[in-house]
């Protein structure tokens, strides 16, 4: 019934009207009505059992109504089917694949767009989601460019924009937990799994293979300070000992040995303290030897002063 109504508003519109046509028409009983102008030739009819037609030898159809279809289906009949405006191609959809190209003649994708695409979806919404688990960006197989991913605020007079990355695991659908952020004016940090630079393996909250230059780092200590060197009761070994440690082991007494650390690395919080302690200790040795010396010096002031007593 829809198709009718479309034949007759064509009908209707083309041939009443300030220069009617209904007296040029010929029908042949059969297949079409034939209407002959001046200006060309227009053929509307069932032309066989399958299809109705509509043919001109005019470059184009001009509707002045909106065109309904309640089939809700409209097709290209044999090419692909392209959409103008001005006489302009927009937009193309390729007969065989379906493949659907803007800007673009020839789409090898489902959708090929050349040219930049704006999506105004609001500053709350959503603006790309897709159903599947990957999504790649990045350039065809064979075209020598290189990939180069920006988030650029476009800038307005109201002030300052900046630009972030945020990305979430969902614990449910109404459960979503932020585990990165990349900030360019603030926090940017990672609370995921173990990051790696230098290494696909990190074993660690940060590995680096490789070198680190920092103007400071700060270590929150897993250990205590070594100050327990200088309370009252600590076993301070005698030099003797210490020395009988070393030729039997090669090492200071608690610090690992250069296997050792070859090995497992320094934790660099504890090797600190360690030395630390060793400094401690060196500084209660040196104290001793202080008041060794002293009295060293007390018993020689006073001989000096027998021999002169003596003579």
């Amino acid at each position: 019934m829809g198709h009718r109504k479309i034949i007759i508003l064509v009908v209707l519109y083309c041939f009443i009207g300030p220069r009617s046509l209904f007296g040029q028409a010929v029908y042949d009983g059969s297949t079409k009505h034939t209407f002959t102008t001046d200006y060309g030739v227009f053929e509307i009819g069932p032309m066989n059992a399958a299809y109705g037609h509509i043919y001109t030898d005019r470059p184009r159809i001009i509707f002045n109504r909106p065109i309904w279809t309640s089939a809700n289906i409209f097709s290209s009949y044999d090419g692909d089917l392209v959409l103008q405006t001005e006489g302009n191609e927009r937009l193309r959809i390729d007969d065989n694949s379906g493949n659907i190209g803007i800007g673009t003649a020839n789409p090898q994708h489902k959708l090929e767009l050349k040219g930049k695409l704006y999506l105004n979806s609001g500053p709350d919404d959503d603006g790309i989601l897709w159903a599947r688990h990957n999504m790649t960006l990045g350039t065809i197989s064979g075209s020598y460019n290189h990939n180069v991913l920006m988030l650029k605020p476009g800038g307005a007079s109201n002030g300052f924009l900046h630009s972030q990355l945020q990305m979430y695991v969902a614990h449910s659908e109404a459960d979503h937990e932020k585990k990165v952020q990349i900030h360019t004016f603030g926090n940017s940090y990672f609370n995921g799994g173990n990051v790696g630079i230098g290494t696909a393996n990190p074993d660690a909250k940060l590995a680096v293979k490789g070198d680190i230059h920092a103007q400071e780092v700060k270590v929150d200590l897993s250990v205590p300070g070594p100050d327990y060197v200088f309370k009252e009761g600590y076993a301070l070994k005698s030099l003797e000992e210490v020395e009988n440690y070393i030729k039997l082991n090669g090492h200071l007494p608690n610090i690992p040995s250069a296997k050792d650390m070859e090995e497992n690395g320094v934790q660099l919080g504890e090797m600190n303290m360690r030395l630390l302690e060793k400094i401690e200790e060196l500084t209660l040795y040196i104290l001793q030897l202080e008041k060794k010396t002293n009295r060293l010096n007390d018993i020689e002031k006073r001989l000096v002063m027998l021999e002169k007593t003596q003579r």
